[in-house]
Order: C-alpha cells, then structure tokens, then sequence
C-alpha cells in the first residue's frame, strides 16, 4: 500500500527521498488534477499553478530517472554477459 499524497510525499519529491514508482505515479496524476483545476482560476492563482507544473515535472523525472536506471542496469548486464562468452 502506497502513502497518500501529502505533506510527507510532497517532501519526499522536493528532497529526492525514496518514493516507489506506485507514489511517484500517484503524485504525478495528483498534480495533473490540480494544474487542471487551477489553469482557469485567473491570475491571483498563477503561482500555485507554476508549482503544480513544477510538481508534476518533478515526478514525471523522477519517474523517467526509475526507467532509465532499470534500462541502464539491463544493457550493463548484457553486456557483462558478452563479455563473459568472449573470453
């Protein structure tokens, strides 16, 4: 089960704490919804929408950086592979 989005996750986004790729996911969709909610409220809210879109960007790197982790272990491994049948 995944912590509700929060205080403690926002936090955990901000300083690159440890979040799983389920809390990542749900940060990102949470603040998808927000920049939804905010982009026609008018100008008193256009800095609470740049937040949401900074948020939301946050997660989505964060996710990619998971992906692109998991690619880079793969390709290493593979390789050490290769490497191990050319000797």
């Amino acid at each position: 089960m995944t912590r509700p989005v929060g205080a403690e996750t926002a936090n955990a986004l901000i300083t690159e704490a440890p979040l799983t790729t389920e809390e990542l996911t749900a940060l990102r969709d949470h603040y998808k919804v927000l920049y939804d909610l905010l982009k026609d409220s008018g100008p008193r809210f256009t800095q609470s929408l740049r937040d949401a879109v900074d948020m939301h960007n946050r997660a989505i790197r964060r996710l990619r950086g998971i992906r692109d982790e998991a690619k880079r272990k793969e390709t290493e491994r593979e390789e050490d592979e290769l490497l191990e049948i050319g000797r």
